[in-house]
């Protein structure tokens, strides 16, 4: 090993990559007025603010990415040292898919929210859940709950690769099958809970556990079904066994 150069206090734990190779920490810059981000033994531009949970590492330790910000109150998000975008409207950290080649943030568009991916914005709505943007393993797929108002009574809509789906009380429980080609979850409306498999609503019952919603490894949904103290489990459609009374 060897130890970096002085560039200022550091102002947060390292993150290292991980094979173990790359490190990355927060200094202090310009006298202590701003924060800069060191990696690899060099250091990047000073800003009013680095996020330190934002520092990331690629799953092959390729890429890093963080989010700043400046005195003007913008959001700057970085990749590989290079600005992938800059503006007040920006809000929270990027989402990134696993080999770090697609990139998607929230915005705000007047009163209302979007979620721009790989630069290009999709459908504005009046929120969007904050920790809900994921993408599927291989990055291929981009999910995320936006809502038609604010607050948690807002009713909810899944948006999957920027086209929304049906709208719900509720939703919960965000499942991509290991093949990456179905997306189920489970939905709440009107008293009842359904699990929605590719966009469409399944059988309903009074309560589903997100929890048991699984997919086989050849991408058969499978979850368990409550109607007070019947239990029903569900697998490809189909009512695989029923029980009275079983937790």
């Amino acid at each position: 090993g060897h130890a970096d150069p002085f560039f200022g206090t550091i102002k947060s734990a390292p993150v290292l990559s991980p094979d173990g190779t790359r490190m990355a920490y927060k200094v202090d810059a310009d006298g202590g007025a701003k924060r800069a981000l060191v990696a690899d033994g060099r250091m990047g531009p000073a800003y009013a603010s680095v996020n330190n949970a934002s520092i990331r590492f690629s799953a092959d330790s390729r890429h890093l990415v963080y989010s700043a910000g400046d005195a003007a109150g913008q959001t700057i998000l970085v990749r590989d040292g290079q600005v992938l975008a800059q503006g007040a409207e920006i809000r929270g950290d990027a989402v990134t898919s696993g080999d770090f080649q697609h990139v998607a943030y929230k915005v705000a568009v007047g009163a209302r929210r979007a979620v721009v991916l790989d630069g290009r914005p999709g459908p504005t709505f009046p929120q969007v859940d904050n920790d809900s943007m994921a993408f599927s393993a291989s990055g291929d797929h981009l999910v995320y709950v936006a809502r038609d108002g604010q607050g948690d009574n807002a009713k909810a809509t899944v948006v999957l690769d920027q086209t929304p789906g049906e709208t719900f009380d509720r939703v919960s429980g965000l499942t991509f099958s290991a093949d990456r080609r179905h997306l189920a979850y489970v939905a709440a409306r009107g008293g009842q809970e359904c699990v929605v498999l590719d966009g469409k609503p399944g059988a309903e019952g009074e309560s589903i556990d997100s929890y048991f919603l699984r997919f086989t490894p050849g991408g058969t949904a499978g979850y368990r079904v409550r109607d007070g103290q019947r239990m029903r489990l569900v697998v490809g459609g189909e009512v695989a066994g029923e029980a009275e009374g079983i937790l």
